[in-house]
């Protein structure tokens, strides 16, 4: 018989997954029902996707990225009257498999005890699940993450692929469509594999990478002109939440009269507020605006860096902050990550720098989106809902460094660093 060495080779695995689904599940249409708790962003994604099926254009569909919106429109198309149970189910089973992925990275670089403690902390880490009781983009941005750093620890790590070298560009795109920030993950990961020349083995395969980037770039723009009637690939909210992380504003108003202030903002005590003349969807005058802040006080680059505290320690992610009972369980979610993943992190972090090219080969997919991350955060502005998607990572990460370290102290020969 031969013996079997799959990602389902221990039976505790399928019992973890569908115990996760039923967690997700239950929560996102009983605990937490999707159709009673939609406010603010929930609604511009409802409205968007509603205009999508109306076949109406106009730029204020990609004001937030339009790839939770299409995935709000399909669902739609599927049925309108299931729709919420849809969604529920949908978000349950993205949500499980996006563990699934990250288990499978996790059994190659850590033990398989440790492997198997990851994958039950994701099943149950409360921020992952609930974002699936929201329509909200946190959840498919995490799956796209997450697939991002797969495919890219599969290329890197074995002998290359020529469909996951095909499939890499397509897929930074399409996350880059759910979440913006998700573009500078991509990126970085697409970098590292061209300039590490162990990953490819010929020059055709390079071109085949090359060719899909610009494939993929070209569908982005694409996918925007159809729904916005103008050719840009990037969410047009980008442009406003720079300037108003560079500026510090509490709150803007455009021309039209619309109203936008970050949570995190009111939490960092920002006063001041703003009216412009320009609509929201400029996004190249807004861009400008924060550019000349930054010109009028330099001195905010370096004070943006405590934005990284934000990120981790200084705010509760909205919306479950604002409602009684979720926020509590959210909290000590935070409570718990500070206290027990933060110091793995910085252990981890110590033994990566120390490293040999090869050992580093198994982390380095990881460290370089957690990277993407600080800069993003420093770039526009931390709130910690946009570090949940990568929690994950940092878990795992923080399982590492701890495993190594321990590893380290005992002297043992052969462990795993």
């Amino acid at each position: 018989m031969v013996k079997n060495t799959g990602i389902f080779q221990n039976n505790v695995i399928l019992p973890l997954l569908g115990l996760g689904f039923i967690f997700r599940y239950i929560f996102s249409s009983i605990i937490h029902p999707l159709s009673q708790y939609q406010f603010s962003d929930m609604q511009s994604y409802l409205i968007t996707a509603t205009r999508i099926s109306r076949n109406f254009i106009s730029p204020i569909n990609i004001f937030y990225p339009p790839g939770y919106s299409l995935f709000l429109h399909f669902i739609s198309k599927i049925s309108q009257d299931n729709f919420y149970q849809l969604v529920a189910i949908a978000q349950s089973f993205i949500g499980i498999f996006t563990c699934l992925l990250l288990f499978d990275i996790a059994r190659k670089i850590i033990s398989k005890r440790l492997a198997i403690v990851f994958l039950f902390t994701l099943t149950i880490y409360y921020p992952w699940i609930d974002y699936t009781g929201y329509l909200l983009s946190e959840n498919l941005a995490t799956f796209f993450l997450v697939l991002i750093t797969w495919l890219t620890y599969k290329i890197v790590t074995k002998k290359i692929n020529y469909i996951l070298m095909i499939l890499l560009p397509p897929i930074v795109a399409l996350g880059s469509m759910v979440r913006a920030n998700l573009f500078m993950s991509g990126m970085l990961c697409l970098t590292w594999i061209i300039i590490n020349k162990k990953t490819y083995h010929h020059l055709d395969q390079l071109l085949t990478l090359s060719t899909s980037i610009l494939f993929s770039a070209l569908f982005m723009i694409s996918i925007n002109y159809s729904l916005s009637g103008i050719s840009t690939a990037f969410s047009l909210n980008g442009g406003l939440v720079f300037a108003q992380g560079q500026c510090r504003y509490l709150s803007v108003n455009d021309s039209a009269g619309w109203c936008f202030g970050p949570p995190v903002f009111v939490q960092r005590g920002f006063l001041k507020e703003k009216t412009f003349d320009q609509p929201f969807t400029n996004s190249d005058y807004f861009y400008r605006h924060g550019l000349d802040c930054l010109k009028q006080e330099p001195t905010l680059i370096l004070h943006k860096f405590t934005d990284l505290y934000y990120l981790f320690f200084g705010n509760v992610s909205w919306p479950s902050s604002n409602q009684p009972g979720f926020d509590i369980a959210m909290r000590y979610s935070h409570y718990a990550f500070a206290g027990l993943v933060i110091p793995g992190l910085l252990l981890g972090l110590y033994r990566y720098l120390f490293l040999s090219k090869a050992k580093k080969k198994l982390v380095t997919p990881l460290y370089l989106v957690i990277l993407s991350l600080i800069i993003t955060t420093v770039i526009y502005h931390a709130d910690i809902r946009y570090r949940v998607p990568f929690d994950g990572i940092f878990i795992l990460l923080a399982l590492w460094g701890y495993q190594v370290s321990v590893s380290r102290l005992l002297l043992r020969p052969g462990s795993r660093n």
